[in-house]
């Protein structure tokens, strides 16, 4: 899993989605990622670029649990 991820990340690979939640009744969106080679999950980026978060307070956080 680890060397896809990394492949991912250093190829600027589009992760595809199955599923996209619709965010449109919420007004308060927390997004959180693991860090994977000092960025977020391709996954979470790939969410933040298909959805609109015009008018809407987006709280984020960052987990790490590895690399020294």
């Amino acid at each position: 899993m680890t060397e896809i991820a990394k492949k991912q990340i250093q190829g600027g690979e589009k992760v595809v989605l199955k599923e996209n939640i619709d965010i449109t009744p919420y007004d308060v969106v927390i997004v959180g990622t693991p860090a994977w080679w000092y960025t977020m999950a391709p996954a979470v980026k790939t969410f933040l670029e298909e959805n609109n978060f015009e008018g809407k307070e987006i709280v984020t956080f960052v987990t790490h649990g590895g690399g020294g």
